[in-house]
């Protein structure tokens, strides 16, 4: 069987692995009166393109991509298809052919296909976005190009206004479009709307168990509530979907650390292979690990490589003014915060590490100030 090898920058992608066919008791049932797969969404598409699209929606990707290999697109609508099937297969290069080499008519196809096409070469989303806003008042706008245009706004970083899409033209998504799903249930979380990013996730799964990207967004979902073990299973079973991805196993070691199973998750560090860039996240979990276990040492050299990783690492300076204050290293502390004044002094956790380290100075004034600001 072919198996598709995911940029890691493209996490969000679908795997596919031992899937069973979507049955008529899926999450969103309760929403439709019948649950006909594709029976919307595919009226546009050629006999062959709609098999394509059932096939990738619920996870046969092999299958799907040989029979795109056989059929090359004649529509616009096909041609759509073809590009969010092979997006979806991995194949970022046969994206672009399709994207930047099909006849396409004017309209909202013609653009969704150009900002995929930004998105996948990893451009400015900004430009992105500036390209899919051009299709977004066309009123008949399939569900897929719903969900590139909802990726655009997901790359701009515009997490509201996809919201506020999704509430306006799709508050209940037909339960067979996994594509659109998939991307509503992220949008979901990066707002905090536990309750959807749940529904829309689940959903998912319920068509492809192996769902690569509804599982890390259940992970973080769970997590998010409170409940580590559940997002645990989540991160672990990403992992196996997709061996040595970075993402899951950051969210292991994030489990782990918050269950105190800190062992646990610098084991789980070594599920990166060797040679592979380690994102700065990985870094900051395997500082607090450290931390956990008491080796100020490590402890440090994992938080300074995150901040070496990405300067605004997310509690990486947090990590490191805790070990240096735990370790009583003050002359360090004090060194870090005057490189990070502005950015410490914003970061309410860091304040209480500082005014903490100013009382066991005794310097009762600073710790003051510090506990005002």
């Amino acid at each position: 069987m072919r198996r598709y090898r995911f940029p890691e920058s493209w996490t969000c992608l679908r795997r596919n692995a031992f899937i069973r066919e979507v049955r008529c008791n899926c999450p969103l049932q309760n929403d439709y009166n019948a649950c006909t797969p594709f029976a919307s969404a595919a009226v546009m598409l050629s006999d062959n393109y709609q098999k394509i699209k059932k096939l990738r929606s619920t996870g046969k990707a092999d299958d799907a991509y040989r029979l795109l290999m056989s059929a090359p697109p004649r529509t616009d609508h096909d041609a759509f298809e073809a590009a969010i099937c092979l997006f979806v297969c991995g194949d970022l290069p046969s994206v672009l052919n399709v994207c930047n080499t099909h006849p396409w008519q004017p309209g909202a196809l013609r653009f969704l296909a150009h900002a995929l096409a930004i998105l996948v070469t990893q451009g400015n989303p900004a430009d992105a976005l500036a390209v899919a806003d051009s299709a977004a008042k066309d009123p008949d706008l399939p569900h897929d190009a719903m969900a590139i245009y909802l990726m655009a706004m997901q790359g701009a970083g515009a997490h509201e206004k996809a919201d506020a899409f999704v509430r306006q033209y799709v508050p209940e998504p037909p339960p067979d479009e996994i594509l659109l799903l998939t991307v509503m249930a992220e949008i979901a979380v990066s707002v905090k709307d536990w309750r959807n990013a749940y529904r829309y996730a689940s959903a998912v799964m319920f068509a492809d168990p192996d769902d690569y990207r509804a599982l890390l967004t259940l992970s973080r979902m769970n997590l998010a509530v409170g409940n580590h073990h559940e997002a645990l299973g989540n991160a672990l079973r990403a992992l196996k979907v997709m061996p040595g991805a970075a993402q899951p196993v950051a969210l292991m070691m994030r489990c782990d650390n918050r269950l105190g199973d800190f062992y646990g998750a610098i084991g789980v560090r070594n599920e990166l292979p060797a040679a592979a860039p380690v994102p700065a996240e990985v870094h900051t979990e395997l500082g607090i690990a450290y931390a956990g276990i008491g080796d100020a040492a490590k402890a440090e050299a994992a938080f300074r490589a995150a901040l070496a990783a990405d300067a605004q690492a997310e509690g990486a300076l947090h990590g490191l003014a805790s070990v240096f204050a735990e370790s009583g290293n003050f002359a360090q502390l004090d060194e870090l915060e005057n490189t990070y004044r502005e950015r410490m002094h914003g970061d309410i956790k860091c304040l209480s590490v500082l005014a903490k380290a100013a009382l066991a100075r005794h310097d009762l004034a600073m710790a003051g100030a510090l506990f005002e600001e």
